[in-house]
Order: structure tokens, then sequence, then C-alpha cells
């Protein structure tokens, strides 16, 4: 097809089949997709106007073996494992996104967010990002996750100490998890200036509904909540299984890095900390290994967090465990 201009309307001129229906149209050119009614029969020598409706997209990352870049901001599903480690996904506002069964191994950048947009899981995802693993930004931005498959899962680790959080959220963003099996692993990440949150950052509002949720942080950051210098809003719990783990400090870092379980890391602070309904919560704060004095609070603030920490509330029936007893106020 060829774009062309006729009596001033723009338009695409194409050699047509006489009476032959076009069943299919290639989209981003990777992705056929099948047209409704059996197809359209464009007739020759006319402008023929067909009003298209885009419907969901399915990406299989198996046909990507090079770098770029695929932007997605209405229904997508996306499946398989792409060649090259700099593929990057981007879900712009509006986004509802099913990650089933995708292997991004080491990638550069996987996947980012901007705006309000919704990961679905189905299956079992991985994924290893050096530069943010799972990231979100934008203070108005708000990410939620959910199963849409029993047992839809979702790990994400850092690959190495130059990572930040493993599902980062930056410049204020939101994250609300609803469901499914998630591993947020930032143990990897050492430079505490990096903000390495197991989830979390320099975040807005953290709020758990439910789910299996296990979270570490790295040197100097907390399991759930803001990382290293990072600021946090309300870090809300009201159902789900949860386990964080503050990173520690070890020989060769400050001494002064170590992260809450729930909380804030080395100079870093959060607004309040609310856990109640049926929420099952095990924490555990960080400490520096040759000085067990210097350390975090299991939910709290880190060892040497902003002194502008809030209050942490626990309401029954929430069954919380604070593996070193010590929660920040109580």
């Amino acid at each position: 097809m060829k774009e062309c201009n006729y009596n001033g309307t723009k338009c695409w001129e194409a050699n047509v089949v006489p009476d032959a229906t076009i069943p299919q149209l290639l989209v981003n050119g990777t992705n056929i997709v099948d047209l409704k009614n059996g197809g359209i029969k464009p007739l020759a020598a006319k402008i023929n106007t067909i009003t298209l409706t885009a419907g969901e997209m399915t990406y299989n990352l198996n046909d990507y073996t090079s770098s770029g870049t695929i932007n997605i901001t209405g229904k997508a599903t996306i499946t398989g494992s792409p060649k090259s480690q700099y593929l990057q996904i981007n879900l712009k506002d509006g986004a509802d996104v099913t990650l089933q069964n995708v292997n991004m191994e080491k990638h550069y950048s996987p996947i980012t967010c901007e705006g309000n947009v919704t990961i679905k899981l189905s299956g079992t995802n991985r994924i290893t990002g050096g530069n943010g693993t799972l990231s979100v930004s934008g203070e108005n931005s708000t990410l939620t996750i959910k199963e849409v498959s029993p047992s839809g899962s979702l790990e994400l680790k850092t690959s190495d100490k130059y990572s930040p959080s493993a599902l980062s959220l930056e410049d204020g963003a939101n994250l609300i998890i609803e469901s499914g099996n998630i591993t947020a692993d930032a143990s990897r990440s050492e430079l505490s200036g990096n903000s390495a949150a197991g989830i979390g950052g320099s975040c807005g509002d953290i709020t758990i509904n439910g789910g299996t949720i296990i979270a570490k942080g790295g040197i100097g950051g907390p399991g759930i909540g803001a990382g290293v210098y990072g600021t946090c809003g309300i870090i809300t719990i009201t159902g789900g299984k949860i386990e964080a783990i503050g990173g520690h400090g070890y020989h060769g870092s400050s001494i002064d890095a170590c992260g809450a379980g729930i909380g804030a890391g080395t100079n870093a602070s959060y607004k309040e900390i609310k856990i109640s309904g049926d929420a099952t919560v095990k924490a555990t704060g960080g400490c520096w290994e040759n000085d067990p004095n210097r350390w975090a609070y299991d939910i709290g603030p880190g060892y040497n967090s902003s002194s502008s920490c809030g209050t942490v509330t626990i309401e029954n029936p929430a069954n919380v465990t604070a593996a070193k007893g010590r929660i920040y106020g109580q």
C-alpha cells in the first residue's frame, strides 16, 4: 500500500484483485489480525472507507530477535522469550496486559509503566533486569497487579549490584496488588544509592489486598517501602500472605546500610503503615553483619532512617510476625 492524497483526503492506494476479500491485516509489522465478518472487499478505483476497531493484541516475544521497543496502550497478551536482551516493553496509560509465561533474562530494562496500567498474571513469568526490572514512574501513575489464572505468578529479580528495586516505583508512583504469587528480589543490588527495595523506591502509596508475596531488599533497602534516600506514602496491607526481608549491610558497605522488612531503608522515610483484615505478615529487618546493634525495624524505619517516618497501626484479626520483635512505636 502507498500513502496518497485524493482531492485533499489522505488515503492509501493499493492494487486490489477484483472481488477479492481481505481476511487479515498485518499490524506493527509482526502481528497478523483476523478481521471480523470474514474480512473486507474493497471496490476497485474507489475510495473505500474502512473503520477498524482494535481488539486485544498478542505479542509473542519469541518473534523478536533484535533490540527495540514495544509500546502498548490497550489490551494485550504478552508471551514467550525474546532473543535480544535489549528489547524493552513500555506500558502506557490505559494498558491492560496479560503476562502469560513470559521469560526475560538479564534484560537491560525489560518492562516500564507510566500512567494507569493493569498487569494480569497467567502461568509462570520470570523477569530479570539490570536497569530496572519492572518499573513504574510518574506521580499520578498506578500499577495494578492481579492473577487471571490459578497460581498466576511473577518473579522479579535484579541482575547485578547496580540494579534499582526489583518492582521499582519511582517519582511517587503507586502500586496495588490484588492477587497472584509475586517474588520481588533486589538482594543482588549492593549500591545503596539505587534505592534497592524489593517493592518500592521513591514511591507513592503501596496497597496489598491479596496474593502471596515475597519481597527482599538490597543493601540498605527494605523488603517493601522506601528505598535508600527515598520517600514513600502510605503502605496498606489488608489481605494476602506477605514475607518482607530488609537488606543487610556487610563489610565494605556503609555500616548504616540496613533496611526494614516493611517501611524504610537507610536515610529514607514513609508516611504511614497500616496492616489489617485477614493479612498474614512476616517481616524481618536487616542489620550490619559485624554489629548487631545497628539494626532496622522489622516494621518501621531502617537503621538511620529519616525522623519523619510515620506510625505503624496493626488491627485484628491481622496475623503479624516481627522476626526480631521490632515494630516501630510498639
